[in-house]
């Protein structure tokens, strides 16, 4: 912070209140201030995930076989300027033209400062346009403050296109942001 006190210029260290006055007579202070990572409301939820899939249509001419992706690694930050964010991750069998699973991590700060985490899967065919399949959703969750969890999600269509199972795994664990 700084103000201005009729004499100079006062700068005040926001982390302990130290103040520090230049003026005139006194243009050049030298002082070591111990600066700190962000406050504890500043969450970061570090997340790991990957999955497994099959496509086991009885069409010959279709791409069979369990094909993995991951694992990923991806942040999310909230604090309180943010107290909300997700992230999508979108699997494509097969590179697309198949099926596709968009999977999304929407989180919010807790008042203790843990996160709530909801993660929603939604297959869909790769007709056009598109049409759902299925929708997996995993009920909410909280993560405290630097612990772990770690999940799993099993979707599978067999109506009239059989898909999956797809198996979503992921850990999530809830630091203190840095810089």
């Amino acid at each position: 912070m700084v103000t201005t006190n009729g004499i100079g210029v006062e700068y005040t260290n926001g982390q302990d209140g130290q103040s520090i006055t230049l003026s005139s007579g006194s243009p050049n202070v030298t002082l070591n201030i111990a600066l700190q990572g962000n406050p504890v409301p500043y969450r970061r939820l570090d997340m790991t995930y990957s999955i497994s899939c099959d496509h086991g249509d009885a069409n010959p001419f279709n791409t069979h076989g369990v094909q993995t992706a991951g694992p990923f690694t991806r942040s999310m930050d909230v604090n309180p300027g943010k107290l909300t964010n997700s992230l999508t991750y979108t699997y494509d069998y097969n590179g697309g033209g198949y099926f596709h699973i968009n999977y999304v991590f929407s989180i919010a700060l807790s008042p203790d400062y843990s996160i709530e985490v909801t993660l929603i899967g939604s297959m869909y065919d790769d007709n056009s346009p598109p049409h759902l399949q299925t929708r997996y959703a995993l009920p909410p969750f909280k993560v405290p403050i630097g612990a772990t969890h770690s999940g799993r999600t099993v979707m599978e269509n067999a109506n009239a296109y059989h898909n999956g199972p797809a198996i979503f795994t992921f850990s999530v664990v809830n630091n203190k942001q840095t810089g």
